[in-house]
């Protein structure tokens, strides 16, 4: 991860991919701000992503480069996020209200507060 704005993935010896060279860049992603935090799906297929200008993107890394759904968020930047389940995300950040988000290839939206501040009908979703 680069505080830059990009997220980076490299090759690491594996059995999974050996026609990789070690340290190759296999995907690179631009995100609007420096990123706080990534989160691995449990499957390895999705990559989440959280950025200082507020938003929280997914991108499925098993399609290549593909461009990740982004949800901008209203509220402060997101500081962490973690995957609880292959389709859900739960992030939290600098307003200390963690949300929920429903994520998958191409889509990310957000279902609702876990604090119950706000409610989840805002239309915050963006598909890509």
């Amino acid at each position: 991860v680069s505080p830059f704005g990009v997220v980076v993935i490299v090759c690491f010896f594996c059995s999974a991919c050996p026609m990789q060279t070690f340290g190759e860049c296999l995907l690179e992603f631009e995100c609007g701000g420096f990123v706080k935090d990534v989160a691995w799906s449990p499957s390895g297929n999705l990559l989440a992503f959280a950025a200082q200008d507020s938003t929280i993107s997914v991108a499925a890394v098993t399609k290549g480069q593909v461009p990740p759904a982004t949800l901008k968020l209203s509220s402060l930047p997101l500081a962490r996020v973690v995957f609880t389940s292959e389709a859900n995300v739960v992030g939290a950040g600098y307003e200390c209200e963690p949300f929920l988000f429903q994520v998958g290839a191409g889509s990310v939206k957000l279902l609702k507060s876990l604090d119950g501040q706000t409610s989840g009908g805002e239309s915050l979703s963006l598909s890509l």
